[in-house]
């Protein structure tokens, strides 16, 4: 027969005999517990009294514990209690307040001289108190919680922090690397992933609605100021996860992105994926993978997922009855020779100002190896002047036409073109 928990998780034989050993030694009354363990001789490792001035305690030494809390640990809690002084937690101190009664004792208030010592669950965890009523230990959690899809208690600051993780771009390696230097626990990267799957189809929905409203208010304000315009003006552009050289693309995934012109707001996003970790590991194994939420999308070469991902995102502002008109990007005709064919024929191409500057930079450096007057001071010099030139005669293509020839003249004392 197969073993399970509460829970309904499978344990295996050394598993099943750990837990049942754990469930008798929580219905063990209060005599067995001190014929177990010599409560009455046990004290805590706390201290109300905050540290003196000039104390020589080290912010982060570990103070041994006393026998009888390593017998305490390994009867009760299978080794996985932790001192008072072992580490720092992210504690909330009206969640914590709230908790500190005996549910068993009629809601009696507990101590914090009773504290034996910490469970931990990622950052926070439970402060585990001796009723001094009951004699039992209080499991007292020291966060808000709430409930997951299975029924488990999910600390809130955990899942905060899968969110942090996202918006500040870190994984789970930069994020223990911070807690360490912190006195903070360290965090399983297995917990870390469910927390992630937690939030992820979350921040996906917010991104949707987010660029939907974006969206809306580009093609109001577009209606707003043209007239004869039947769509809006985007800038469009790609990203890889792993910075191409020119010649040499090989990154496993890949973003795009859609900017109005007018409210420079994300109207529309994508990206591909070319491997998932799960799959792969079921792959090598020889088995079918479990169910989870593949991201793998493409099978193709990395250079070629820019014009898809923008050729979909076009589409997807075309079904909004936002269809962009005008796109401005790069000097990379593959995508826009897709977008023609498969969008709409007529989508005007707009050169991008920092691609721009960016290609005549490349240019003239290639020409340095051929005209050794053409020094690297000149040409910063030079590229300083076409940007000048660019923000004077900033959305005028007439102006731009008449004082591109003041960026080489100007080098020669010639400022009779200059804006």
């Amino acid at each position: 027969m197969v073993n399970r928990t509460k829970k309904g998780r499978f344990l295996k034989p050394t598993q099943v005999a750990r837990y049942n050993q754990q469930l008798k030694n929580l219905h063990k009354s209060s005599e067995e517990c001190d014929q177990l363990v010599n409560l009455d001789t046990f004290v805590p490792l706390f201290d109300t009294q905050s540290t003196p001035a000039g104390s020589t305690l080290d912010d982060h030494s570990y103070i041994q514990s006393t026998g009888s809390f390593d017998e305490i640990n390994e009867a009760f809690f299978s080794g996985k209690l932790r001192a008072l002084d072992f580490t720092r937690h992210v504690v909330d101190l009206q969640a914590l307040f709230n908790n500190m009664k005996c549910v068993d004792c009629a809601n009696v208030s507990l101590k914090f001289k009773d504290a034996v010592g910490v469970l931990p669950a990622g950052i926070c965890g439970h402060l585990v108190i001796r009723c001094y009523n009951c004699l039992r230990f209080v499991q007292v959690a020291m966060g808000k919680t709430h409930s997951s899809p299975h029924g488990q208690q999910i600390f809130d600051v955990n899942t905060k922090l899968a969110t942090g993780m996202y918006h500040s771009g870190i994984g789970p390696v930069q994020l223990n690397n911070l807690f360490t230097s912190m006195n903070l626990p360290n965090i399983s990267e297995s917990l870390i992933r469910r927390r992630c799957d937690e939030v992820g189809h979350v921040l996906e929905d917010l991104a949707e609605e987010s660029t939907s409203k974006a969206l809306c208010e580009e093609g109001h304000l577009s209606a707003t100021n043209s007239i004869e315009s039947t769509g809006i003006t985007a800038s469009a552009d790609g990203a890889y996860q792993r910075r191409g050289s020119g010649r040499c693309y090989n990154s496993l995934s890949g973003t795009a992105t859609l900017i109005g012109k007018r409210t420079g707001k994300i109207v529309g996003f994508s990206a591909r994926y070319k491997r998932c970790r799960k799959c792969d590991v079921a792959k090598a194994k020889h088995r079918t993978p479990n169910k989870h939420a593949c991201k793998k999308n493409w099978t193709g070469t990395a250079k070629s997922m820019e014009p898809d991902m923008i050729v979909e995102i076009l589409k997807e502002v075309k079904d909004k009855n936002n269809p962009v008109v005008t796109l401005i990007g790069d000097d990379d005709c593959t995508a826009f020779n897709r977008a023609r064919c498969e969008v709409s024929s007529c989508i005007e191409k707009l050169s991008d100002k920092n691609h721009v500057k960016k290609n005549i930079s490349n240019k003239l450096y290639k020409l340095k190896s051929k005209h050794k007057e053409l020094s690297v001071k000149t040409i910063t010099a030079i590229m300083k002047n076409f940007s000048y030139m660019l923000a004077q005669c900033k959305e005028d293509t007439d102006k731009i036409e008449k004082s591109i020839d003041s960026v080489v003249l100007h080098q020669f004392g010639d400022h009779v073109k200059c804006g």
